[in-house]
């Protein structure tokens, strides 16, 4: 570790830095040959971190934990809440150092917590790469989401018009979500900070096959940097009219250049 933290500080002028980067290579470097080993006791940290900013979500998506169908959703047990500042510098102390990358998303929308940008803007004193998935049915600081420093957004928006999105986001406003991302996409231009890279994910299911082209035509217009077109799980076992589909247009497309990008 000493040995990297001396290459790093010749290479990056920064003894700080060096140190930082020399220590999360080596936590990966132990935590590869715990998994090359198959070693259940671990003296690497995660390498990657997961956490939820909101433990809530204002939509209520079918197979989802906030889904509107009281049959599911009291299978749950899902108490909303918000992560505390407290809570999050704890955590961030103790594994930061380590990792390489922030998730700040898993079952909430991220969003709804008004503090997101300023823990994403510690994370980054950190060296953590970070990124949220995020419906963007909601008012949004844009700014603040370009200046904490957020690498990766990616957006969940399942449809071209209002009628087709809303059969599976329960609640969404879709005029909402592409306002959203046109002034994220403004204020990025304006500021010129390159960050944050993004991805429209959309879901393709029956009811909304016939919109991916449009929105794939809607995303090159706003200037969004990729489009995703991903099959899902199936969710009729919560909804038996929302049926999963494949489209023939599967897989991830760049943005700027109008073509296939392989994955």
């Amino acid at each position: 570790q000493r040995a990297l933290a001396d290459r790093f500080a010749g290479a990056y002028g920064s003894s700080a830095f060096a140190r930082l980067l020399a220590l999360k290579v080596t936590n990966l470097i132990v935590a590869r040959h715990h998994f090359e080993h198959r070693h259940t006791d671990l003296a690497s940290r995660p390498v990657q971190l997961m956490l939820d900013p909101a433990n809530n979500c204002h939509l209520s998506c079918p197979g989802c934990v906030h889904t509107a169908n009281p049959e599911r959703s009291g299978q749950y047990d899902w108490p909303g809440g918000l992560l505390s500042p407290s809570i999050y510098a704890e955590f961030l102390r103790r594994l930061g150092p380590f990792g390489f990358g922030a998730v700040f998303y898993n079952y909430g929308e991220p969003l709804l917590n008004k503090q997101t940008p300023a823990m994403i803007r510690s994370a980054k004193n950190y060296l953590l790469h970070t990124c949220i998935s995020t419906n963007f049915s909601l008012p949004i600081d844009a700014g603040a989401l370009i200046d904490c420093g957020l690498n990766f957004i990616f957006l969940s928006i399942d449809g071209a018009t209002q009628p087709t999105y809303e059969k599976f986001r329960r609640g969404g406003d879709l005029e909402l979500c592409l306002d959203n991302v046109r002034r994220v996409l403004e204020a990025r231009r304006r500021l010129g900070t390159g960050p944050p890279f993004v991805l429209w994910r959309y879901l393709t299911f029956e009811h909304n096959l016939h919109e991916v082209e449009p929105a794939m035509a809607l995303a090159r217009e706003l200037g969004v940097d990729q489009f995703s077109v991903t099959t899902p799980f199936a969710v009729d076992w919560d909804d038996p009219r929302v049926r999963a589909a494949r489209s023939p247009l599967e897989g991830t497309y760049d943005g700027h250049a109008n073509c296939f990008i392989e994955t």
